[in-house]
């Protein structure tokens, strides 16, 4: 086995703790220092890095502000899309209740302005179908409570509006309730893309 060697400077002497060269390039894990006064000291010979670079931190800025640029577009257009579906649910809940409200009325033999009860609620009807109001297709359609619903009455060809919201007015369908028995009330198309955005 091999003897340290130690070298001598004006302030430190240096005895590394591990045998082998000094300049050979191996990596020692701790060395002790004697100081002028004669006190030993150990010390770690390890860097660790504190943190990241500036040049790190400009680059991560830099594509996240790429990312943003490119998916708030698209989540833009997620929005839209979004409240058109939800309108064209709407629509076809409200025809749906219509028709189903039709049927239970002809099923239990009701005349044409009798209101029927669906799910434990009674449904007003003008000429087979509900009314244009909250207590008739909004009723019929499960309350429509997710919705702007605004107008109507209990009249025939009375209007009821329907929106997604009261922030979009447009992205909304309209029912208009039977205007005689025989008659089947109109639902409107779902709106254009354009109408929801």
């Amino acid at each position: 086995m091999q003897k340290p060697v130690a070298f001598r400077c004006t302030v430190f002497q240096f005895r590394p703790v591990l045998s082998g060269c000094l300049f050979c390039g191996m990596a020692f894990e701790s060395a002790l220092f004697i100081g002028a006064a004669g006190q030993l000291k150990e010390s770690k010979m390890k860097h660790q890095q504190q943190g990241f670079t500036l040049i790190e931190l400009i680059v991560v800025i830099v594509i996240l502000g790429i990312l943003a640029a490119t998916a708030l577009p698209k989540f833009a257009d997620l929005q839209v899309d979004a409240r058109l579906a939800k309108i064209q649910g709407a629509r076809g809940a409200v025809q749906s209740a219509a028709a189903l409200a039709r049927s239970l009325q002809l099923v239990q033999g009701l005349g044409p302005n009798a209101a029927v009860n669906m799910e434990g609620s009674n449904v007003t009807m003008i000429n087979g179908y509900p009314t244009a109001n909250a207590a008739g297709i909004g009723i019929a359609a499960g309350g429509l409570v997710d919705y702007s619903a605004t107008g109507g009455g209990g009249a025939a060809t009375s209007v009821r509006t329907i929106a997604t919201d009261t922030g979009h007015g447009t992205c909304s369908i309209t029912y208009r309730a039977a205007s005689a028995v025989g008659n089947s009330p109109a639902v409107s198309a779902a709106p254009a893309r354009a109408s929801c955005i």
